[in-house]
């Protein structure tokens, strides 16, 4: 199946381009229907979840199911109750995504990022073979070719196994498989699949599950043990009214935008003030101002980015702020400003970078979001467990950097900035160095937007 990947949010054209009036009954009717019947789907990721359960209810035992999708599906929060389904009565055979920076999806009419899986039901284990595409086939005759030569990999075992794709003496990609018992422990399915170069993936998976680099162990724990994260851009526009640029400041200053030109420092100042609205817009609740002021925090992280132009993921305020492009996070009463920016600088490091990007939900290449869950869970430096010391230097460097100017993320192996940040978290955390692991990074096609090549060397 390719389903239709009309979704709830944003324009909410999940019935097409209805009145409000009606699409609001029929979306309605559909949730109770979806709850009567016990669909395991959410219809805010759209009619493609919906449709997965219905093929299920329609196959039989060690059928097989074939989908293109939204890459969404392999992160997204709100296609975790497909990826559940899927992962309790199925075998995930094949799960394929294209990091070909001309053709993202395997639809036609879309530019949108997509994946394709073939799963079968049974849940007798197995394995995953997790393709990385560099090229993606645009005819049948390369498309049967690359196939066959998938076919022909057959791995077994309970170790993860790392395949190059070739078709003659050019590199179509690259295949990871993986034990079933290893896929299952996952918290989502992008892992894999996040970059097209295998050792990137590798650092990546050993980060998550071993929270190792290397030979070095990490001390690691999820955000939410440092603070907690701010309300969405939804909750402030209920709640608050943006003032010009102009306009006198009031008790509410916030980031607004996230404009690559103007954010490419460490730390960073207001640029917009807030004011409490008193009645509520229209079809909309009123928010209280007050309490999502509770909220703002002198850090922010990026909810929503393009890779390809932008600079930071992580921001150090000097005062407490709301944002409607970043998450505001508020560190915990017994952590100090110190602690905030060794936190900042740790995630601007590459290691930084490559656990965000790697949970990353795609839409579009190089676009991309982070939505508050993920942040929630993310591993990240547990900077409250450092030694004074290690804190002090950290911090330290942060101030000696923090208003130099940092190069758009295409060209972080040349950023002299980047490289000593990472300069300064491995000398601290006793890693080795960073700058090979920050060069491949960079040429990460969905960072690059340039495809990765290789040719065999003729005999």
């Amino acid at each position: 199946m390719n389903p239709p990947f009309t979704r709830t949010c944003g324009d909410n054209l999940l019935f097409g381009s209805l009145p409000e009036t009606e699409r609001t009954r029929m979306q309605k009717a559909f949730q109770e229907w979806c709850k009567r019947n016990g669909v395991e789907a959410s219809i805010t990721a759209g009619l493609g979840a919906v449709f997965i359960t219905a093929a299920d209810r329609c196959l039989k035992p060690d059928g097989r199911l074939a989908f293109v999708l939204p890459k969404a599906l392999l992160s997204g929060v709100e296609w975790r109750a497909s990826r559940e389904l899927l992962s309790k009565h199925y075998t995930l055979e094949y799960l394929i995504v294209s990091h070909d920076p001309t053709r993202w999806h395997f639809s036609e009419n879309t530019d949108l990022s997509e994946t394709l899986f073939v799963a079968r039901k049974a849940s007798d284990g197995g394995g995953t073979l997790c393709l990385n595409l560099w090229r993606n086939p645009d005819n049948p005759v390369d498309a049967l070719l690359l196939a066959e030569e998938v076919r022909k990999l057959a791995p077994t075992g309970n170790q993860m196994q790392t395949f190059d794709l070739w078709l003659g003496d050019t590199k179509w990609g690259e295949a990871h498989y993986l034990p079933d018992g290893l896929f299952k422990q996952l918290p989502h399915w992008m892992l894999p699949c996040a970059f097209a170069q295998g050792d990137l993936n590798h650092a990546l998976l050993q980060l998550l599950t071993e929270h190792r680099y290397h030979d070095t162990t990490l001390t690691l724990a999820p955000i939410r043990v440092l603070g907690e994260l701010g309300p969405d851009r939804r909750d402030i526009y209920d709640g608050f009214e943006i003032l010009r640029s102009n306009s006198t400041p009031t008790s509410y200053p916030a980031l607004w935008g996230h404009e690559a030109d103007k954010v490419f420092t460490l730390q960073h100042m207001p640029n917009a003030y807030l004011t409490p609205l008193h009645q509520p817009r229209k079809g909309r609740p009123l928010r209280d101002a007050g309490q999502l002021w509770n909220h703002a925090g002198t850090i922010l992280l990026a909810e929503r980015m393009r890779l390809n132009t932008q600079r930071l993921v992580a921001l150090h305020m000097d005062q407490p702020v709301l944002a409607n492009v970043w998450w505001s996070f508020k560190l915990q009463d017994t952590l100090t400003d110190d602690h905030a920016k060794s936190l900042v600088l740790w995630l601007n490091s590459t290691l930084g970078l490559l656990l965000l990007f790697g949970n990353r939900q795609e839409t579009e290449g190089a676009w991309v979001s982070f939505k508050k869950p993920l942040w929630q869970e993310l591993p990240v430096l547990d900077v409250k467990k450092l030694p004074k010391k290690v804190l002090k230097r950290l911090a330290q460097v942060f101030d000696m950097l923090c208003q130099q100017a940092l190069l758009p993320l295409p060209q972080m192996a040349a950023d002299p900035v980047r490289a000593k940040i990472d300069a300064a978290v491995a000398q601290a955390l006793g890693l080795p160095d960073l700058t090979p692991l920050r060069e491949q990074l960079a040429r990460e096609p969905v960072i690059s937007l340039q495809p990765l090549r290789q040719k065999r060397q003729s005999a």
